[in-house]
């Protein structure tokens, strides 16, 4: 799923993936900023909080030394990505970070941005 802006595109990945209740999974949040110049990004990421619960053991990818998620309220993940220095920026496309989610029940769900 992807959200697009005039500056920049969104993805997360994988697409689809089969987890057993009470497995964990990694959610790859992308960014394609094109040609625009990034110093940092809010990423809220939409999920169904009856099947799958995020851990927030959020990992850096290679965009931004800086990401952190924190839970908004069940079913909203907050994801923000910054540059160490506010005057550095980032071209092209890449990995903003890894999250974590356990899967708490079972059957279909969709994350969405």
């Amino acid at each position: 799923m992807s959200q697009n802006n005039p500056s920049s595109t969104i993805f997360l990945d994988p697409a689809q993936i089969n987890v057993k209740v009470g497995g964990n999974f990694e959610l790859v949040v992308g960014m394609n900023a094109k040609q625009e110049a990034v110093a940092s990004t809010d990423i809220i990421v939409q999920y169904d909080e009856t099947k799958i619960s995020p851990i927030l053991r959020t990992k850096p990818g290679n965009i931004f030394p800086i990401v952190q998620a924190k839970i908004l309220y069940p079913g909203r993940l907050y994801i923000y990505g910054l540059q160490q220095d506010p005057s550095s920026s980032t071209l092209g496309q890449g990995v903003v970070g890894n999250v974590t989610f356990q899967t708490i029940k079972s059957g279909q769900t969709e994350l969405r941005v």
